[in-house]
C-alpha cells in the first residue's frame, strides 16, 4: 500500500533520527580506531609504567581532538549549505534557467517543471542545467518547498523526449515533497566532519614525508612523528569515507524506489520515467557526473552519478522492473482519464475563463486529504491546459523579477470598487517607480478577464520570480504590498491569502531555514487548532448555525470536544500565531489537523472560493502541498 504525504513525513523524521544514530557510532568508531595505535605507541616506549589513568588521558585527548575537527568539518559545510538548494547547483555548475529563453530545450525544462509545481500545489522551484555534464541525471535540493531547487544535466535535456523529462522531474518532486532533501543536505553536512579527517592526515603524512626526506637529523623525530599522526588519522577518514559511502547508500537507495513510484501516480506514464533508465542504460555516458562535487552529493541526483563501491542507487534494471510491475498493478485500478478538454475546468469546478461562479460540489474529503503531496495525472493536465489559457503577456510578466511585481499589484488592485482602486493607485504612484505603476495598469484588463481560480497559480509563477528581487527593492515592495491591502481599512481572505502566501515565501528564501524538530503534538496546540477550525467554519457560511454544523463535523478528525469560537475572536492576526504554533506538529498530529480542516471546509458537500483559497494557503502554511481541487469526475 503506497505511503501518504504524512507517512513519507513521518518516515523521513526516522530516518533522520536512524541517521544520527548511524553518525554517532561512526564517529565513536573512527575514535576507537585513532585512539587504539597512539595507545600502542605510547605503551611500546614507556612500557609498564603507563597506568590505566594515563590511557584513558590519551582516549580522552584523542575523543575530543577527533570530535572537534569532525565538528568544524560539518559546521562549515552546513553553514556553506545554508543558501539552499541554488547554492548546490551552482556548486556543480549548474546555470540558471528563465522564462522566456530563446533555446526550445530549455523552455521545455521550465515548462515542465512549472505544470509539475502547479499541479502538486508548491512553489515553483528554481530550474538549473548543468550545461558541462553529458550523463543523463537529475537532482533536487533545498531545506524546504520554498528554497528548492532543481538541476538538469545536459545530457538529460537533449537525450530525453519530453514524457521521459516529466518522468524525471516527477520523480525529483517526489523527493521535493516527502522531505528528501532536507535529509540529503543534513547528509552532506555530516559527513564533510568525518572525510575531513583524511584530508588533514594526508597532508600532515605529506609534509612529514618532505620532512624526512630533507636529510635534517634535527627534524627526524618531528618528521616521523607528523607521519605516524598522519597516517593515522588518514587511515581513519579512509575508513570514515567507507561509512559515509555505506550511510549515502543505506539512507538513499530504498527512496527512490518510493520516488519512482510517485513519479508514475504522478504522470500515469510509466513509459516516461522508464523511458529514462533504459536510456541511460543503453546510453555511453549513462548518468555519471563529472563535476568533483558529486562525491559528496551523488545520493542526491536521480541515477548513480559516480561509479563506486557502495552504489547509492538500485540497479536500473531492478527499477524498470518495479515501475512494470507497479503499472500493472495500476492498471487494474485505472481510474477514468482525464482528458485535456476536462482538465480545463478549474479549481473547484470553475470555469477556466470569465467571472467566477458560486460554491461548487467537490470530492469528499479524504479524496482530497489523500492528494496532499501526491498530485495526479489529471492536476498535470490541468496545470498544461490552465498555462494555456493564461494571457502571454501576463505569464511573460510572471515570470521576470521586476515586472512580477507589477502583476501581484495588479492582483491586489480592488476589481469591484471603482473608488478604491483608485485610492490604492495614488498610493503606488507615490511609492513605485512610474515604470512598474504602467505596467500594472496595463494588466488590470488581462487579470479582469481572468477567472478567479488562475489567481492562486499565477501567483505561484510571480513567488518564483521574486525569489531574484534585490534586496534594495524587496523592502519596498513589501511596503506597497502592506498599503495596498489597508487602503479601505479591511483586509480581505484573498488579500490575507495571497499576502501570507507571497511572504511566507519571501522570508524562507531570505532567511536561515527554520531548524525545530516536528515535536508537538496536537493536545499541546488546542487553543491554535480550535480557532483555525472555527476560522474555517465562519469563512464558508454566513450563518452561525451553519458554521456551527462544519465545526462539529470537522471535530470528529480530531477527537477533541470543542465549541466553535465566536467569529469575533477568529481575526486574521490570530490565526496568523496559530498557524505558526501548529507549524511544527508530529507528521500523524498534522495529518488529523489538515483532515479537520478539509472536513471543515466540504461539510455541505459545496466549497465557496474563499474556502478554497483559505485552504490552500493554511495547508501551504502548515507545510503541506495541496494541488488543485479539481471536480469530481461523472
Amino acid at each position: 500500500m503506497a505511503m501518504n504525504f504524512f507517512e513519507h513525513q513521518d518516515r523521513a523524521r526516522r530516518n533522520t533520527t536512524k541517521l544520527v544514530a548511524i553518525y554517532v557510532a561512526a564517529v565513536i568508531g573512527l575514535i576507537l580506531i585513532i585512539w587504539f595505535p597512539f595507545s600502542l605507541v605510547v605503551h611500546s616506549r614507556s612500557g609498564p609504567l603507563v597506568s590505566a589513568g594515563g590511557h584513558v588521558q590519551i582516549f580522552l585527548v584523542v575523543s575530543m581532538s577527533v570530535c572537534m575537527v569532525i565538528g568544524l568539518g560539518s559546521l562549515f559545510k552546513t553553514l556553506a549549505l545554508r543558501a539552499g538548494g541554488g547554492a548546490i547547483a551552482e556548486s556543480l555548475g549548474g546555470r540558471l534557467l528563465q522564462f522566456g529563453v530563446s533555446d526550445p530545450l530549455e523552455q521545455r525544462i521550465v515548462n515542465v517543471v512549472e505544470e509539475m509545481a502547479i499541479a502538486s500545489g508548491c512553489p515553483v522551484p528554481a530550474v538549473y542545467l548543468l550545461d558541462e555534464e553529458e550523463g543523463i541525471n537529475a537532482f533536487a535540493a533545498g531545506f524546504s518547498l520554498d528554497d528548492a531547487a532543481i538541476g538538469i544535466t545536459r545530457g538529460c535535456a537533449e537525450q530525453l523526449n519530453r514524457d521521459e523529462l516529466q518522468g524525471v522531474v516527477a520523480h525529483e518532486f517526489s523527493h521535493i515533497i516527502n522531505g528528501d532533501m532536507k535529509l540529503n543536505l543534513r547528509l552532506i553536512g555530516i559527513l564533510a566532519g568525518i572525510t575531513l579527517l583524511s584530508t588533514m592526515g594526508y597532508i600532515l603524512f605529506r609534509v612529514g614525508g618532505r620532512a624526512s626526506r630533507s636529510r635534517q637529523k634535527e627534524g627526524g623525530s618531528a618528521a616521523a612523528g607528523f607521519m605516524l599522526v598522519g597516517g593515522v588519522l588518514y587511515l581513519g577518514g579512509c575508513l570514515g569515507g567507507l561509512a559515509a559511502a555505506l550511510i549515502q547508500a543505506a539512507i538513499s537507495r530504498q527512496r527512490e524506489f518510493l520516488a519512482d513510484s510517485s513519479a508514475v501516480q504522478f504522470t500515469r506514464l510509466p513509459e516516461g520515467i522508464g523511458g529514462a533508465l533504459k536510456k541511460i542504460g543503453g546510453y555511453a555516458k549513462g548518468s555519471v557526473i563529472d563535476n568533483p562535487h558529486a562525491t559528496e552529493t551523488r545520493h542526491m541526483f536521480f541515477s548513480l552519478a559516480l561509479n563506486a563501491a557502495f552504489a547509492t542507487h538500485p540497479p536500473i534494471d531492478e527499477r524498470i522492473r518495479r515501475i512494470d510491475a507497479s503499472w500493472e498493478e495500476e492498471i487494474k485500478h485505472q481510474v477514468q482519464t482525464v482528458s485535456m478538454e476536462s482538465a480545463a475546468v478549474g479549481v473547484s469546478g470553475f470555469s477556466a475563463g470569465g467571472a467566477s461562479p458560486g460554491p461548487v460540489e467537490v470530492p469528499a474529503a479524504s479524496h482530497i486529504t489523500q492528494h496532499i503531496g501526491q498530485p495526479t495525472a489529471a492536476h498535470v493536465a490541468y496545470a498544461r491546459a490552465l498555462r494555456s489559457h493564461l494571457p502571454p503577456g501576463l505569464l511573460e510578466a510572471a515570470h521576470d523579477a521586476y515586472s512580477a511585481r507589477a502583476v501581484i499589484y495588479a492582483l491586489l488592485l480592488d476589481k469591484k470598487d471603482g473608488g478604491v482602486q483608485s485610492q490604492q493607485l495614488a498610493l503606488l504612484d507615490e511609492a513605485e517607480s512610474v515604470d512598474i505603476c504602467r505596467i500594472t495598469r496595463t494588466f488590470l484588463s488581462d487579470i479582469g478577464e481572468l477567472a478567479r481560480n488562475h489567481y492562486l497559480p499565477l501567483l505561484e509563477i510571480c513567488k518564483s520570480s521574486l525569489r531574484g528581487l534585490p534586496t534594495q527593492y524587496d523592502v519596498s515592495f513589501r511596503a506597497n504590498i502592506h498599503s495596498l491591502v489597508a487602503a479601505d481599512k479591511r483586509i480581505t481572505l484573498f488579500e490575507w491569502t495571497l499576502q501570507r502566501s507571497l511572504i511566507h515565501h519571501l522570508d524562507a528564501n531570505r532567511k536561515p531555514a527554520d531548524k525545530k524538530p516536528d515535536r508537538d503534538k496536537l493536545a499541546s496546540r488546542v487553543q491554535s487548532a480550535r480557532l483555525l477550525l472555527s476560522m474555517l467554519a465562519h469563512a464558508g457560511h454566513s450563518t452561525r448555525g451553519d458554521a456551527e454544523r462544519s465545526f462539529t463535523i470537522a471535530m470528529k478528525s480530531v477527537s477533541f470536544p470543542w465549541e466553535i469560537l465566536p467569529s469575533s475572536q477568529c481575526s486574521l492576526k490570530a490565526l496568523d500565531d496559530a498557524l505558526a504554533k501548529l507549524l511544527h506538529l508530529l507528521p500523524r498530529h498534522k495529518e488529523k489537523l489538515v483532515e479537520a480542516c478539509v472536513a471543515c471546509v466540504t461539510a455541505d458537500g459545496k466549497i465557496s472560493l474563499n474556502e478554497a483559497e483559505l485552504l490552500r494557503a493554511v495547508t501551504e502554511l502548515l507545510g503541506c502541498p495541496l494541488p488543485p481541487m479539481l471536480p469530481t469526475q461523472g
